[in-house]
């Protein structure tokens, strides 16, 4: 579905929310974000671990839901010093993103903040990888939102 985003919605991160620590930005549509997700990190050679595509498992036990899909991907070398430090960071770990269709057919782009995640868990915040995966999850952000 085409996603024509409210100017009030655009983009938002959700602090002062029930959704503390996960951003969500507006895409056009959930399929092209898919898309354009998975092609740019391929360019970027960054490793998807797995595609879940929630829908269609809803479809195959005769249920609806909306489009949504996650991704999750990474580079161990980037992931592996974080866990080696903090056992628990491996919940959190391979990133993922979830590209999703709302109840009112808007398409949106949801993640996990790494800094957040990792700071709940008494993580370092000025760990290298952090940053690496917090950098990482900015572009993208900027590839695939809608501006």
């Amino acid at each position: 579905m085409k996603n024509d985003h409210p100017t009030s919605q655009k983009p938002v991160q959700q602090t002062n929310s029930p959704y503390v620590g996960i951003r969500i930005l507006p895409v056009k549509d959930v399929a092209l974000a898919r898309k354009e997700i998975e092609h740019w990190l391929a360019e970027k050679g960054i490793q998807i671990f797995c595609i879940v595509d929630h829908a269609a498992n809803a479809v195959s036990q005769n249920m609806f839901q909306p489009p949504a899909t996650v991704i999750i991907f990474g580079n161990p070398a980037v992931g592996t010093p974080l866990m080696a430090e903090c056992p628990l960071m491996a919940l959190e770990l391979p990133l993922r993103v979830l590209v999703y269709e709302d109840n009112a057919g808007l398409a949106w782009l949801a993640y996990h903040d790494p800094m957040q995640q990792a700071a709940a868990l008494g993580v370092n915040p000025e760990h290298t990888s952090l940053k690496q995966m917090r950098d990482l999850l900015k572009t993208l952000e900027q590839a695939v939102a809608v501006k």
